[in-house]
């Protein structure tokens, strides 16, 4: 036989590793659903970047080009540093970016692609962490709390969960096919 005492300190196992999960997972799926939305160039003001100079460094195996240049804006126009540009750019080049206040970016898929895989990754975080706050409300106030105990609306709910979880899957699987193919 279980003793209460035992069923209180793992509800508040459950409890305090789901505050975290939650936390954690709530605080990156919206920086990671923020940065992915800024890269894919979906919000901000357009604005034109005329370059000056670039430089490409390397670290490792990995080739990054930074260019130095002025950003022409509604709201003004200031020097800028862009990073992670393409090496074929050259000076006196214009290109088209969108700036949020003075964060300017070029629309890049492949780092769109990368944030959504994170943010299926904290999604999962988030979701272990929602689970274990359920499960510490059972130790606590019974098995059956929060059960769908309907067979039709158990089996409608037990769908739901099947197709949102399998979106997330190809969302996860998609966005890494279009970093892979932006990497080549």
């Amino acid at each position: 036989m279980v003793s209460r005492d035992s069923g209180t300190a793992a509800g508040l196992r459950y409890t305090a590793v789901g505050i975290a999960a939650t936390g954690l997972g709530g605080i990156g799926t919206a920086f990671c659903v923020d940065q992915a939305v800024l890269d894919a160039g979906l919000v901000g003001d357009q604005a034109t970047f005329r370059i000056q100079k670039c430089i490409t460094s390397k670290d490792g195996k990995t080739f990054t080009t930074s260019c130095w240049g002025t950003v022409h804006a509604q709201q003004g126009d200031w020097s800028a540093r862009l990073d992670e540009m393409p090496s074929s750019y050259s000076p006196d080049q214009a290109v088209q970016v969108r700036c949020v206040a003075r964060d300017c970016r070029q629309q890049d898929a492949s780092g769109a692609a990368g944030f959504l895989m994170g943010f299926c990754v904290t999604l999962v975080v988030l979701g272990a962490g929602l689970l274990s706050l359920l499960t510490a409300a059972r130790c606590w106030l019974g098995p059956d709390f929060a059960r769908v105990t309907h067979p039709r609306r158990a089996k409608l709910v037990d769908k739901g969960f099947t197709v949102f979880w399998l979106s997330v899957v190809v969302l996860f699987f998609g966005s890494a096919v279009i970093l892979l193919a932006g990497a080549h």
